[in-house]
C-alpha cells in the first residue's frame, strides 16, 4: 500500500463526505481506477487485501462512505466484517464473473450493487453517481 495514495483524503478534508475504500489485488488496476476516482473528486483509500482494508477502516472509517471491492480480493468476507461495524456502508462489488455470494448479500442489503468487469469509466462514474449522490 502506498501511503501517499491514502493521504489524499487527509490533504482534502472537503472530499471526506465522498470517501471510497477501494480494494483491488491487481496493482495496475488499483492505480488506474484509483487515479480515475480521485480525478472524479472522491477521497480514495487504497488496499490490496482485506487485511489492509480493515486497517484503513480502523483509521479512516468515519471518512468512508462506500466500499468498492473486487470479489476475488476477499470482498465478500471483508464486506461482512465492515457491514457488521457500519450497517449503513454502501458496497460496490466488481468481478469478471457473477458470484452467488454477492447476489445473496446484495439481496439482503439495498445499498449493495455489482459492476461487471471489464467496465468503462463511464459505467463506473454512473454507478457511483447513483450510489453517492
Amino acid at each position: 500500500m502506498n501511503q501517499s495514495e491514502n493521504s489524499q483524503a487527509d490533504r482534502h478534508p472537503a472530499l471526506r463526505g465522498k470517501g471510497i475504500l477501494f480494494v483491488e489485488d491487481y496493482e495496475d488496476v488499483r492505480r488506474f481506477v484509483g487515479r480515475f476516482l480521485r480525478k472524479s473528486g472522491y477521497a480514495v483509500f487504497h488496499a490490496s487485501s482485506p487485511e489492509e482494508a480493515v486497517v484503513l477502516w480502523k483509521e479512516h472509517g468515519a471518512s468512508i462512505d462506500l466500499l468498492f471491492t473486487d470479489v476475488g480480493a476477499g470482498g465478500v468476507r471483508l464486506t461482512e466484517t465492515l457491514i457488521a461495524r457500519a450497517p449503513e456502508l454502501k458496497v460496490l462489488f466488481t468481478s469478471g464473473s457473477v458470484h452467488g455470494a454477492v447476489a445473496a448479500m446484495c439481496a439482503k442489503n439495498p445499498s449493495c450493487r455489482f459492476l461487471q468487469k471489464p467496465y468503462s469509466s463511464d459505467e463506473l462514474k454512473s454507478m457511483l453517481g447513483k450510489m453517492l449522490p
